[in-house]
């Protein structure tokens, strides 16, 4: 009898088994679930959907691609062996940190709205709602909660940039320097206002030089290489189309202000306050300029690229912006001629890279036939 059990029992073992595995993935499914929906709702907290990914200001987050991508592809034109992981925590730092910097702008403004509303506010109609109404301290306490998830959102996407950067650091003693001065700068001109103030207009001369030249080398230098003239003239285009960027928002905000006669806080010392609009419209004709031809440099030397050329496709976007601000004291166009400026910057940038790749590509294959002709 115990030998006919024996060889049932050890038979049946195998179909508990069988019976407990959709068991067992069924338990692993849910604790999976589990973790998704958790982080969803961490995400949700943070602000990161219904709308309040805008606290990033996405626009401001995207100017860091053109500078990284096109040291990428000058990398590769130039035949560097690229290191991968390091180019993408380079793009992913830059990414984050101008992140931080849109959340700690957009907790400045609601910080500085709120303050004006309480130094100025009268109604403007008979109706209008007073300061005693129920529904104004909820309204104050919802921009409090708002400003503060912003700020804290910024100091978040700050320590992860630096957390990315961590190995860019360690590459080297160049690399450590690039990476504390940038640190240096969005500290000194975002986390920190009041230095921002005081060392205006001098701010809109570092965040040009920050996204152009700062990020350009720095990209290059995490690989292990110098900068050469080629890399300095792309480093030097995408500043001077920074820097009209810049202005072009400087010059927007000043005809806002004029507009309705707002008080002027920083802006107040900016270059398009104390130069005048029509100079300061000058100054970013001449910056833009002045990256078109930097791009010809690249294209049209003995040992150039020739796929720089399609950098001029940004060309019609700078101009409709140039000629917006220079042309309409309308605020809304101001603005919408801003946008463009910032349009053409983005293209640019992306563009020169295209061109570059496109390069690489297109001397392989002549190689290749090259090869195959001799062959």
């Amino acid at each position: 009898m115990n030998q006919s059990v024996q060889p049932g029992a050890r038979s049946a073992a195998p179909g508990v088994a069988t019976a407990e595995a959709p068991h067992e993935r069924q338990g692993r499914a849910a604790i999976a679930s589990a973790a998704l929906a958790k982080a969803w709702a961490t995400a949700s907290q943070l602000g990161l959907r219904n709308g309040s990914a805008a606290l990033i200001r996405p626009a401001l987050m995207a100017l860091a691609a053109p500078p990284v991508l096109c040291a990428v592809a000058l990398l590769a034109v130039q035949g560097v062996a690229i290191h991968w992981m390091l180019a993408a925590l380079t793009l992913l730092a830059s990414l984050l940190a101008l992140a931080g910097v849109g959340a700690l702008t957009s907790a400045r403004r609601r910080m500085t709205a709120e303050r004006d509303a309480d130094d100025e506010w009268s109604p403007l109609r008979p109706a209008a709602p007073t300061r005693a109404d129920s529904q104004a301290p909820q309204a104050g306490a919802d921009t409090a909660a708002l400003r503060s998830l912003a700020l804290r959102l910024g100091l978040a996407l700050l320590a992860l940039a630096a957390l990315c950067a961590l190995p860019i650091v360690l590459t080297g003693t160049i690399a450590a320097a690039l990476v504390a001065a940038l640190a240096i700068v969005v500290l000194a001109l975002y986390a920190v206002d009041v230095v921002r103030q005081r060392i205006a207009p001098l701010d809109e001369a570092l965040t040009p030089l920050a996204l152009g030249p700062g990020l350009v080398s720095l990209a290059i230098v995490a690989q292990g290489q110098r900068m050469n003239l080629q890399d300095w003239l792309v480093a030097a285009a995408l500043g001077a189309m920074a820097f009209a960027v810049i202005e072009g928002r400087r010059l927007r905000e000043v005809g806002a202000m004029e507009a309705t006669g707002a008080e002027r806080s920083h802006t107040q010392r900016s270059l398009a306050t104390l130069l005048g609009p029509r100079t300061a419209t000058l100054l970013i004709a001449v910056a833009l300029l002045a990256s078109y031809i930097l791009a010809l440099g690249v294209a049209a030397q003995q040992n150039g690229w020739p796929g720089a050329l399609l950098a001029l496709i940004s060309l019609p976007t700078a101009l409709i912006g140039l000629s917006g601000l220079a042309l309409s004291h309308f605020t809304p166009a101001r603005r919408a001629a801003a946008r463009q400026l910032a349009w053409a910057y983005l293209w640019f940038g992306l563009a020169l890279a295209t061109g570059l790749t496109l390069t690489l590509l297109a001397q392989n294959i002549i190689n290749a036939i090259t090869l195959a002709l001799n062959s």
